[in-house]
C-alpha cells in the first residue's frame, strides 16, 4: 500500500515501532499468540454444514472477519517477532 499523505505515513510509521516494541517482548509475544488464536488464523475459515455438506457462508465470512483482525495487527510486525509467535514449537499460553 503505497501512501503520499506525509503525516498519515508519519502515523502509520509510528503505529509500526509501537506494535513492535510491544509485541518484541515476552509478554506481547503472549498477548500475540493469544490474539492469533482468538482470531482463529491458524484455524480453517471455511464451515461445513454437517447435515448438507454444504457451505454455511454466514459461518464462513464471520471467521474472516475474525482472521482479519489478527492479519491487520500481523502486517506491521517485524517478521522475527511473527516467527517467534506463529512457530509450531510456541507452546507457551
Amino acid at each position: 500500500m503505497r501512501i503520499n499523505n506525509k503525516p498519515e505515513n508519519n502515523n502509520l510509521k509510528k503505529l509500526e515501532q509501537d506494535f513492535n516494541q510491544t509485541f518484541a517482548t515476552g509478554h506481547g509475544k503472549r498477548v500475540l499468540a493469544h490474539i492469533m488464536r482468538e482470531c482463529g488464523f491458524i484455524e480453517p475459515s471455511v464451515t461445513i454444514n454437517n447435515q448438507s455438506a454444504e457451505i454455511n457462508l454466514n459461518a464462513t465470512l464471520y471467521n474472516e472477519a475474525r482472521r482479519n483482525v489478527y492479519l491487520s495487527i500481523r502486517k506491521f510486525i517485524r517478521t522475527d517477532i511473527i516467527r517467534d509467535v506463529e512457530s509450531p514449537l510456541n507452546s507457551e499460553d
